[in-house]
C-alpha cells in the first residue's frame, strides 16, 4: 500500500494497532488477497481481523479497532451497505479508515444506492468516480503528513480508481507521474481517511508487487 496505517488524528481513539480488514460475505473466504495482506500487517507489527461488515456494523464492534481497511475485488462484491453509516459514526469519534481502489468508483454506479453507501461516500475525500489510471510510479507530495512519513516513490500495478476529484478540504499526499491524485486524506471529526487510489484488495497477484506492499508500516 505503500502509505502508512496512521490513520487517526490528533485526539483519536487511540486503541493502537488493531485493524479490521473488511471483506464481503462472497469474498471473506478467500485465501489469495486477504490472508496475503493480513500476514503483511502483522509483520509490520499489527494485529489484524478479517471481517465482514455484519462483524462491524455496531458502535461496540467497530470500536474495537483502530482502523478499518476496505476495498473491493473488482466485481462489486462488497458490503458496505451494512456498516457504512456506523463506519461514519466511528471515524467521527477517532477512527480510522483506508479505502483502497474501487470504493469511488462504485459508489458512483446506480448498484450502490442506500444510506450506508452514501455514508461512505461522505466519508471519502474524493467524489465518487470512474477515473482510473495505470502501472504508473506514484509519489509522494511534499506536503508533509503522518501517512506518507518515510514513504518513497513505488509502482501502482495494474489499474488505480481516483475518483471523481478531491474534495475541498483534503489534501493530496501522493500523486502518479500523470499527475493524478494516487493518495488523498482528510480529517473527518476526531479521526482520518485516506483513499489510496491503488487497488490492492482484488484477487489478481498483478494487484499485489511485493516492494509495495511491504512498504505498509
Amino acid at each position: 500500500f505503500s502509505i502508512n496505517v496512521t490513520l487517526q488524528s490528533e485526539g483519536g481513539t487511540g486503541l493502537g494497532g488493531k485493524i479490521a480488514l473488511e471483506a464481503g460475505p462472497d469474498e471473506i473466504n478467500r485465501t489469495d488477497t486477504f490472508p496475503y495482506i493480513k500476514t503483511v500487517l502483522e509483520s509490520a507489527g499489527y494485529t489484524v481481523d478479517i471481517v465482514t461488515g455484519t462483524d462491524i456494523d455496531t458502535t461496540a464492534e467497530i470500536s474495537q479497532y483502530s482502523a478499518v481497511l476496505i476495498g473491493d475485488s473488482g466485481f462489486g462484491l462488497d458490503d458496505w451497505n451494512t456498516f457504512g453509516e456506523t463506519l461514519e459514526t466511528y471515524v467521527n469519534n477517532g477512527g480510522g479508515l483506508l479505502d483502497s481502489g474501487w470504493a469511488p468508483f462504485y459508489l458512483s454506479q446506480s448498484t450502490h444506492v442506500g444510506s450506508g453507501y452514501t455514508a461512505l461516500a461522505n466519508l471519502l475525500p474524493v467524489l465518487p468516480g470512474t477515473s482510473t489510471f495505470y502501472h504508473s510510479t506514484v509519489t509522494p507530495t511534499e506536503v508533509v503528513h503522518p501517512v506518507t512519513t518515510g514513504v518513497s516513490t513505488w509502482t501502482a500495478a495494474a489499474s488505480s480508481s481516483n475518483g471523481g476529484g478531491v474534495k475541498v478540504g483534503a489534501t493530496v499526499v501522493a500523486k502518479s507521474e500523470f499527475d493524478v491524485p494516487a493518495a488523498v486524506v482528510w480529517e473527518v471529526g476526531e479521526g482520518r481517511v485516506v483513499h489510496l487510489a491503488n487497488n490492492y484488495l482484488v484477487s489478481s497477484p498483478t494487484y499485489l508487487p511485493d516492494q509495495t506492499l511491504n512498504q505498509l508500516n
